[in-house]
């Protein structure tokens, strides 16, 4: 009976295991992929910017600039947020879509376009027509 109770035990702590696994990549179909280590860092916000496209030139146009407010992302799949003195948190996924581009997708919902990413620079599309500017 002792055995049985054992197995029954090893039997439900290797269930919880593998239903708890998160996927941590795919195919290019589009799915959530495993976080650059480049991303995961504390991104100092440099400015936001807008864009608009005249006569073939883009022009950019700063709307915010910024020596505190920052976007932090972590390993556990969150990222905390400081902008205009507001602070947030949301779970964050670095998505590659099926056309070659990359995303980071917020609480499963929204998500930015990137641009540049390297080891010192963060380059976010945030919405038609806005970049975000960051660096390390």
């Amino acid at each position: 009976m002792k055995n049985f109770k054992h197995l029954i035990a090893a039997t439900l702590v290797l269930a919880v295991f593998i239903t708890a696994c998160k996927k941590s990549s795919s195919s290019n179909d589009g799915g959530t992929i495993q976080t650059p280590i480049d991303l995961v860092n504390k991104w100092n916000l440099d400015s936001v910017q807008f864009y608009t496209t005249f006569n073939g030139q883009t022009v950019y146009n700063t709307d915010y600039r910024s020596t505190t407010d920052y976007y932090d992302f972590r390993v556990n799949g969150y990222v905390y947020i400081l902008f205009k003195n507001s602070k947030d948190t949301a779970n964050y996924e670095y998505v590659a879509a099926a056309d070659g581009k990359k995303y980071i997708r917020y609480n499963s919902i929204l998500a930015d376009t990137i641009v540049t990413l390297n080891s010192t620079t963060l380059i976010l599309n945030s919405s038609p027509n806005k970049r975000i500017f960051f660096h390390k």
